[in-house]
């Protein structure tokens, strides 16, 4: 899972945060989060929220939703340290562990959670079946993956346009780009979630996973 070098200038983490609420680098903020934990019990659960940026939905899910503990994690230095800086001044603290991680095999034991969180962090990996096996490892049996994330064709315009305008800004955003007549999400969801003990994959109204 990614790897050690930040995507993400401070300028990038400054201007997505202005854009998309207090720590927060993706659209919706504190709503947002509450939608994909529709319908999930995440009072008294044990959490990890996989690419936690800057710290907002780890603070909702403990916040709003009472998350029991959040185990947040993230492959850049200032963006970790600014969650810290945001967690610590809201007293969530003591019921959210920070964790700088570089990729692989993520640093939990197995069956260790409950629900696991990701948004916006898969569109940045290559290797999404070791990604989503490491997810299962960890999540207990029963549990659920919930999250949303960014699609684009493989020749969209709209995207070009976008992507050309932040560039220019000397912003950008990583997608991964891959070939396949089946979508990558679809092979390694159903080959990794697929198991005679069954773990859960919450599905939004609106185009976020494809399963």
């Amino acid at each position: 899972m990614g790897s050690s070098v930040n995507r993400y200038d401070p300028r990038n983490i400054e201007t997505m945060e202005l854009v998309y609420g207090k720590g927060y680098m993706s659209a919706g903020g504190d709503a947002e989060v509450a939608r994909i934990v529709t319908g999930i019990k995440i009072r008294n659960r044990q959490l990890l929220d996989i690419g936690c940026g800057l710290g907002g939905a780890a603070i909702s899910l403990v916040k709003d939703h009472h998350a029991r503990h959040v185990d947040a994690l993230d492959i850049d230095d200032d963006i970790i340290r600014r969650a810290g800086e945001l967690i610590e001044a809201t007293d969530m603290d003591d019921r959210i562990t920070l964790t700088r991680f570089d990729g692989g095999a993520l640093p939990y034991h197995s069956d260790q959670f409950d629900v696991i969180y990701l948004t916006a962090t898969s569109c940045h990996l290559e290797d999404l079946y070791g990604f989503f096996s490491e997810i299962h490892r960890v999540l207990r049996c029963g549990g659920w993956v919930v999250g949303g994330e960014w699609f684009k064709a493989a020749d969209n315009s709209a995207y070009r346009d976008w992507d050309s305008l932040l560039r220019e800004r000397g912003l950008n955003f990583y997608f991964v780009c891959r070939i396949s007549k089946q979508p990558c999400r679809r092979v390694a969801l159903g080959q990794c979630l697929s198991s005679t003990e069954p773990r859960q994959l919450q599905t939004l109204p609106e185009a976020t996973w494809t399963v």
